[in-house]
Formats: C-alpha cells, sequence, structure tokens
C-alpha cells in the first residue's frame, strides 16, 4: 500500500497525507507489520485498531 503524496511547487519537498486504514484485516491477528506478522505498512498509514479476524462478506458464506 503507497501512501498519498502530494508536492508543493514552490518546496519542492512532499507533503504526505496520513492514510486511515482503520479496522482492516491484515491477515494476522497480531496486526499488520511492523507491528504483528500481518501485511506491512508504513508511517504514512494509521492502521490501529486493526480487525483481529477477517470480516465475513454478505453473500459470501463462510
Amino acid at each position: 500500500m503507497q501512501p498519498w503524496v502530494s508536492w508543493t511547487p514552490s518546496s519542492g519537498r512532499p507533503l504526505a497525507t496520513i492514510l486511515n486504514a482503520e479496522n482492516n484485516w491484515w491477515g494476522d491477528a497480531s496486526g499488520p507489520a511492523p507491528y504483528g506478522s500481518g501485511n506491512g505498512v508504513n508511517e504514512f498509514v494509521d492502521a490501529d485498531p486493526w480487525l483481529a479476524a477477517p470480516a465475513f462478506a454478505a453473500g459470501r458464506g463462510r
């Protein structure tokens, strides 16, 4: 997952925006890496809190 980044023409420096990815399943109950053993995120992703189990998709069965 890549963060949303925009460039400021006057300064030439990136302005990073934190991506809200709370309450998602990251492939492991321990959460996303580097916090747990699930899929990785970086410092531009707010993944806390995360789901401890996959969410049930209606109409898809288990």
